[in-house]
């Protein structure tokens, strides 16, 4: 008699769906997820909302994948003024997954929270929350205001034309703006800065194509910062490297030296507040 052990061969199992609703003009998506990977992007179809649901299970067994299945619902709650869709975990089980894909019109609002999972806005949306508490961040090209939150994740926003307000509280951040909404000139009081983000842990990337409408922040605890200045563009640097050093490539005037620099670039313009507690500024041209 042989004796031995049987290794079963764990498997990813899939299933699909497709839900259309209408959308009103001007309406608002809400999404309200204890998890999963949020996908938000525009259409066409200006009279259609249009959700497509993936689950994935990794199970060694056909009937349990289909169980586990049943343990994430979603639900869909049209309403006069747009759309919530909510997924509910009923239980906690390993080897679940979940994606929402979401297209809506030109110019709606977004309202988004998943409890475990990255966040993508991509296209002339209004204005947009989103929060996550474990995941990445990503936006561009949205036409209002962007609030966005992670506890643990990278941060990207890219060509947003309202206001910025995006925190991290581990995780890098890049962002590249053409033309950020308006905003005070100044950043003390820190009340409607055009982008104000922020990471606990991790290395900042921006890139200043043209002239901003309004102040800016940039803040890490611990890393390095670098700013990619357009040709042209009028700003007033404020940097501060508490452990480190602030240095400029590009053409300013004022104080440039050590481990902070206040100077202005072609004249001055709308303020740039730039900290790190750990870490190297650098400025630089596009």
């Amino acid at each position: 008699m042989r004796l031995g052990s049987a290794l079963s061969r764990r498997e990813r199992f899939h299933d699909s769906s497709t839900h259309t609703f209408p959308a009103p003009p001007g309406g608002r998506l809400t999404v309200s997820a204890d998890l999963g990977t949020l996908e938000v992007r525009t259409s066409a179809d200006e009279g259609v909302v249009r959700v497509e649901v993936f689950r994935e299970a990794e199970t060694d067994d056909y009937a349990e994948a289909v169980e586990l299945f049943r343990l994430l619902r979603v639900g869909f709650e049209p309403h006069d003024g747009g759309l919530h869709v909510r997924a509910e975990r009923l239980a906690r089980r390993k080897g679940l997954e979940l994606r929402l894909s979401l297209k809506v019109p030109p110019g709606y609002t977004a309202d988004l929270e998943t409890g475990a999972g990255a966040v993508t806005v991509v296209g002339p949306l209004g204005e947009v929350r989103a929060r996550t508490a474990a995941g990445s961040l990503h936006f561009e090209d949205l036409r209002g205001d962007l609030s966005a939150e992670t506890r643990a994740g990278a941060v990207s926003v890219i060509n947003v034309s309202g206001r910025v307000h995006a925190r991290t509280d581990a995780g890098a951040v890049n962002v590249e703006q053409g033309q950020a909404g308006a905003g005070p000139s100044e950043v003390e009081g820190g009340e409607g800065l055009a982008v104000d983000v922020s990471t606990g842990a991790g290395d900042m990337r921006a890139r200043v194509a043209s002239q901003p409408a309004g102040a800016w922040r940039l803040s890490t605890d611990a890393g390095d910062i670098e700013v990619s200045v357009g040709a042209g563009v009028a700003l007033s640097i404020d940097a501060r490297a508490a452990a480190g050093r602030a240095v400029t490539e590009i053409p300013a005037t004022g104080d440039l030296g050590g481990s902070g620099l206040k100077a202005t670039v072609n004249g001055g313009g709308p303020g740039m507040l730039l900290q790190t507690t750990a870490g190297d500024i650098r400025l630089r041209e596009i």
